[in-house]
């Protein structure tokens, strides 16, 4: 018998002292539930994190009686010794106590980024300067609570002071609210994400468009929009090439695959392996960015390395042809200029909108309908498995094309 053992698995998680267990945890990231067993079940945990509605429930219990339990509804926090109510504050208030002290004085306008990569692009390079004007901010700071927002925020955006807040956990249902001499604004919540994808699903494909929603929550139209353009420093430049340089990368002649995204399901690998395999046989040589490595590329031929946002797009920038998943990474490099290919599949993790057609996604989501975008150099395609080999033929043969015409 092993002294120590511990054990992984999807939603579980074990830990074991001479057979017996004195740790268990159970959970599921689609309904944020997280159950703790200690001691073999003498004292348990419980959480539910409902980021929709605003719900979040801790509580433990010794013995099956609950001894301590906490609730929040985006107004108050509650907590309960037993069944009695023993404090009681807004949600306002918790979050003055938790992040306050992140925040100077000298500020006027605090904006926090709660979105993924593609909204925080969009955001900082159409919206940000144009409510900075409408909301007369003097002094405004940007909150990353995503480490790579930072990289976002210095390639688009790097004379606006920023900070990182780690593990933000903000439950507070206004969108801007007012707090020790600062406007708080929160760009954005989900429920934002909630009522955009509602409307795409329950409309006719076409009528409904991410970004025009983006306006119209803003209440901005485009011809009010000012272009952030993205400003790689020679730093990053430097960076970015002295990783490469050990790959041996033909920065001549080579095509930038981005296969991993985070909404969309991802493509099956042998797709991307047939892909690879035909740029090589005209001569390519292939780069594929992998942050997550959830694709597996095992036998073929290629060039990888970890780079940050601004160094994919650096190197980006220098290839033939982008051919990407849809993704946030997709929208960072739009403004690349160079030809991309990208390609669409139905959503995945999605609490509510599992069943939403790729056909959907793609009209939802197309980036075509995006300001100063290039717009003959993105092609969007429907991936289908059924007829994937006629599209990595279309995808290669235009990239040979382009190159032969330029």
């Amino acid at each position: 018998m092993k002294i120590y053992n511990y054990r992984k698995k999807k939603y579980r998680k074990t830990t074991k002292l001479f057979g017996i267990t004195i740790f268990e945890q159970i959970f599921n990231h689609m309904t944020t539930k997280r159950y703790q067993y200690f001691l073999h079940g003498l004292v348990t945990t419980y959480k539910v994190k409902d980021i929709y509605d605003f719900h979040v429930e801790k509580e433990i219990k010794i013995a099956g009686k609950s001894i301590l339990k906490r609730v929040e509804d985006g107004n108050c926090c509650y907590w309960y010794c037993g069944s009695k109510l023993i404090r009681k504050i807004s949600a306002i208030e918790a979050f003055k106590k938790r992040y306050i002290r992140y925040f100077d004085r000298k500020y006027d306008d605090i904006y926090i980024l709660n979105a993924n990569s593609g909204e925080i692009f969009l955001f900082l390079t159409y919206i940000l300067n144009i409510l900075i004007k409408k909301n007369k901010s003097t002094a405004p700071l940007l909150v990353a609570t995503k480490e790579y927002h930072l990289q976002i925020i210095n390639a688009i955006c790097p004379d606006i002071p920023s900070i990182y807040v780690k593990s933000a956990d903000i439950n507070v249902k206004e969108d801007a609210f007012f707090l020790e001499g600062h406007r708080f604004f929160q760009i954005f919540q989900h429920k934002y994400f909630v009522a955009v994808e509602t409307n795409i699903k329950n409309n006719p494909v076409g009528k409904v468009h991410y970004f025009n929603s983006m306006l119209k929550h803003f209440a901005l139209s485009k011809d009010e929009l000012e272009l952030n353009k993205i400003s790689i420093s020679p730093e990053i430049e430097k960076s970015m090439l002295k990783k490469i340089e050990a790959l041996n990368l033909n920065l001549s002649n080579f095509v930038f695959l981005s296969p991993e995204a985070r909404s969309c399901t991802l493509i099956d690998n042998l797709f991307w392996k047939r892909l690879i395999s035909e740029f090589k046989n005209y001569g390519f040589d292939v780069f594929v960015n992998l942050a997550d490595y959830c694709v597996d590329l095992k036998g073929i031929p290629y060039k990888t390395c970890n780079l940050s946002y601004p160094e994919a797009f650096a190197l980006a920038k220098l290839s033939k042809k982008i051919v990407s998943l849809r993704s946030g990474l997709t929208e960072f490099l739009l403004q690349s200029g160079v030809p991309m290919d990208v390609l669409y599949t139905c959503f995945r993790n999605r609490r509510f909108f599992n069943d939403m057609t790729v056909q959907q996604v793609m009209s939802g989501f197309g980036l075509n309908e995006l300001p100063d975008i290039t717009t003959y150099k993105v092609r969007e395609y429907m991936y289908d498995d059924d007829t994937s080999n006629s599209l990595i033929d279309r995808i290669v043969k235009s990239t040979v094309e382009s190159v032969e015409y330029a």
